[in-house]
């Protein structure tokens, strides 16, 4: 597979999106390409490098590593740092954020569904909790939510690719799952991309 791309790439993927019965959730995620070493030699992997969320009419919340450390996340709610140093928890608009250490954050919506960031040696683990009511109304990257592995890979146009799919075929799965405006309505979503030493991409709420 034979896809070029720069050490600096960064790219804004749906993790999940939701609709079902007037809710409407995204979770999406920053991938940053970056070095690591494999035995004796380097490879270059794709890692998390921070993630947003929102469920219909609550604030935005995006997490991320806090400058580039290897165990310690930064909240952000609507593009400002939170503080979790005087209590743990928030209860924000339409959003609950828990944080009882630095390296664990969990964000929890009216919805129940919630959203699990871990800071682990320098990369980001996301875990998305659903309620079982939300079976079979997820689409993203990280599949259909219904115990059927063979539909994990529907791409946008119905498309579903076996799970024996190849490799070229899941890469271009990955690129259909990016967010942008010709894939889903951003009526509720801003964001701001820019080359910062961290080569991150932020995600603001404007309205």
């Amino acid at each position: 597979m034979n896809q070029e791309r720069t050490s600096n790439t960064s790219e804004l993927l749906i993790l999940v999106l939701l609709r079902f019965k007037g809710i409407k959730e995204k979770v999406i995620a920053t991938f940053r390409e970056r070095a690591q070493r494999s035995s004796s030699d380097k490879v270059k992997v794709a890692s998390i490098s921070s993630v947003a969320m929102k469920e219909e009419g609550s604030d935005i919340v995006e997490v991320r590593l806090k400058n580039q450390t290897q165990d310690e996340l930064e909240t952000l709610l609507k593009g400002e740092v939170l503080s979790f140093k005087e209590q743990s928890w928030m209860d924000m608009k339409g959003v609950f954020i828990f944080s009882p250490i630095n390296s664990n954050v969990t964000v929890m919506f009216p919805s129940g569904a919630g959203v699990e960031v871990r800071a682990i040696s320098g990369f980001l683990s996301v875990s998305v909790l659903l309620p079982e009511l939300f079976q079979n109304k997820t689409e993203g990257l990280l599949g259909v939510m219904n115990n059927d592995r063979e539909d994990d890979f529907t791409m946008r146009n119905g498309t579903q690719l076996p799970s024996s799919a190849t490799p070229q075929e899941i890469f271009n799965f990955g690129a259909d799952c990016k967010y942008g405006q010709k894939h889903i309505d951003l009526t509720n979503f801003y964001w701001h991309k820019y080359c910062n030493k961290y080569g991150n991409i932020n995600i603001t709420e404007v309205l």
